[in-house]
């Protein structure tokens, strides 16, 4: 290390240069506006976060079954779905540095508060860094020359614009340990759930779907005194055909399940009660619900 005024070779930690006197000053950090490695992980974490949130959101929408959870999975999955949109949002405008990027990570940690005690601690944590204004500097869309002298010597005070450090190194660990523990919880519970929620969901479609069609029989059979002999072609949620019956007084309408294969030949032989099984077959009697799913229940819609 030499002394910026005449040269000379400065001793190891010395405080004043022992030619001149001149005070030996740490030299600069140099300045960039590059995007901190702080923000590419926070970043990242919102591009593993959100499509899990999202995951979640359809889970819910898809596990929505009878009328006592119904409410509850669909405001469930409402949230999720408007968190893991806003966390996709964020993490966009996170990686190309933009300012409504900065302003999405202080809205979305705000509402991280609520997740006490972990979540509370990690959104302070990002609140204090995001609010600081050298990062807020670095969001501003401004280019290195276009910065005053005393910006400029606020990013290099900052480590050079990098907003590095122990703390923002601590909050990044502590980000990535929480996340990925909580991305694991998740998908542990959320994805092989998937599979059932969906066909869940194609159950409580079929019925809605040979509810109306009851519904258009009963309204037949009001004005002719009988139920018609054939309907107009229908499809199950499965893309399944669905079989229409009548002897003249009653009728059935039968759902083959997920495997597409009828259970009865003769309609008339299915027995009432609740199944287990997504193979097993759907069935409407008179406008009444024969077989029915046990998760669901059996009370017609009309």
């Amino acid at each position: 290390m030499f002394c910026q005024r005449c040269g000379n070779t400065l001793a190891p930690g010395a405080r004043f240069c022992n030619a001149c006197g001149t005070p030996v000053t740490a030299p600069a950090a140099p300045v960039s506006m590059a995007r901190p490695t702080l923000v590419t992980i926070v970043a990242i974490l919102h591009f593993v976060g959100g499509p899990l949130m999202l995951l979640g959101a359809i889970a819910a929408f898809a596990g929505a079954g009878n009328e006592s959870d119904r409410f509850f999975a669909l405001g469930f999955g409402s949230a999720l779905l408007l968190l893991g949109a806003a966390s996709v949002a964020t993490g966009i405008g996170l990686w190309k540095m933009r300012e409504w990027g900065r302003v999405l990570q202080i809205v979305v940690a705000c509402i991280g508060l609520l997740g006490i005690p972990v979540g509370t601690i990690i959104s302070i944590l990002l609140l204090v860094y995001f609010t600081r204004p050298h990062v807020k500097l670095l969001f501003s869309g401004r280019r290195l020359e276009q910065l005053t002298p005393d910006e400029i010597a606020m990013l290099s005070a900052a480590g050079g614009g990098a907003g590095g450090g122990a703390p923002a190194v601590l909050i990044a660990l502590v980000v990535v340990l929480v996340v990925v523990a909580f991305g694991g919880i998740f998908a542990a519970i959320a994805i092989p759930n998937l599979p059932t929620a969906m066909q869940r969901s194609r159950q409580i479609r079929t019925i809605a779907d040979m509810n109306r069609i009851a519904h258009s029989v009963e309204t037949y059979r009001a004005e002719h005194n009988a139920p018609p002999q054939s309907i107009p072609p229908a499809k199950d949620a499965w893309t399944n055909n669905l079989r229409y019956a009548s002897d003249g007084t009653n009728y059935w309408i039968v759902s083959a399940g997920k495997d597409g294969q009828f259970e009865e030949n003769d309609v008339s032989r299915y027995t009432r009660g609740a199944t287990t099984s997504f193979d097993a077959d759907i069935v409407i009697e008179n406008g009444e619900m024969l077989r029915w799913p046990q998760r669901i229940g059996g009370r017609a819609t009309q």
